[in-house]
């Protein structure tokens, strides 16, 4: 699932573009809206954008720059955004791609859990009256004053259990889901719901027949726990006795570079981990 930001914005705006196709150019066309050396209105939030600025954002390792979201507060200043995009950003569609960009657009604004159900309601109407321009406009307005960087995305113990089953790594590109950054563990991974709510009996009964709705999802999650729970202290338990036998006093274990120190701790989303980590030292 992708997040609706500045970065996606801009990433699914570019290929349909005709004049501004390249990342740079793209970047700082779109921006514009908000953005404009020249008019006296935005001097006081003008943001000098470089090749290497709009590339840090476009692969989300910077926020979106503040004079650009102070601007997009301003009433005159986001309408007249608005009318930046019902003009010249929409002048410089490419007809062929047009309809796929828009395709990929509200795709997102569907799929983004974030989205206020208000909002969401709001921009898909825009489009849905044909007010593309504006619909554009509008999204713009919102994606600046979204977050942008992925860093403040920790793990929460309830995904343990989940991400356990997968051994922490993507099962197609075998990528890690879970990164630990500044000693905090950062997820890289989004957790969808296959079975949608609040559907009619007969659409319930449509769908149970393509694929059945789970019995009690938070039953299994807790047998996956307990289990877990069961396994990761089996292992503490031998790790200790290992230790007895090699008449080695805990004082010179070095708790910093093993996963002990969480464990103590109770952080119960590691234990899957430190499971891991206990096997791997025993068995070396």
């Amino acid at each position: 699932m992708r997040e609706l930001n500045i970065a996606t914005f801009i990433q699914i705006m570019q290929v349909g573009l005709k004049t501004h196709d390249k990342q740079f150019a793209a970047g700082e066309f779109l921006l514009e809206a908000l953005n404009r050396p020249n008019d006296e209105r935005f001097a006081g939030y003008y943001e000098g954008l470089s090749d290497k600025k709009v590339s840090k954002l476009v692969n989300r390792q910077s926020p979106v720059p503040d004079g650009i979201q102070q601007a997009s507060l301003v009433s005159e200043l986001a309408a007249d955004a608005v009318k930046y995009y019902e003009t010249k950003v929409m002048a410089d569609m490419n007809p062929f791609r047009k309809d796929d960009v828009f395709s990929q657009l509200v795709k997102v604004i569907k799929e983004d859990t974030e989205i206020g159900d208000k909002k969401r309601e709001e921009l898909l109407k825009l489009y849905n009256d044909g007010k593309e321009g504006t619909f554009l406009g509008e999204l713009f307005l919102y994606v600046v004053n979204r977050p942008n960087t992925p860093g403040d995305s920790f793990v929460g113990y309830e995904d343990a259990p989940l991400i356990g089953e997968a051994n922490y790594e993507c099962p197609l590109c075998h990528n890690k889901l879970v990164e630990t950054v500044k000693e905090k563990p950062v997820r890289r991974y989004e957790i969808t719901q296959i079975f949608p709510e609040g559907l009619s009996k007969d659409k319930e009964k449509e769908l149970a027949a393509v694929y059945p709705k789970p019995k009690d999802v938070q039953k299994t999650i807790y047998q996956i726990r307990r289990q877990t729970i069961t396994r990761s202290f089996g292992i503490l338990r031998r790790f200790f006795q290992e230790t007895s036998k090699r008449r080695k006093p805990l004082a010179r274990l070095s708790l910093k570079n093993t996963s002990v120190l969480y464990l103590m701790h109770w952080h119960r989303w590691m234990i899957p981990y430190s499971w891991c980590r206990w096997n791997t030292m025993l068995s070396t």
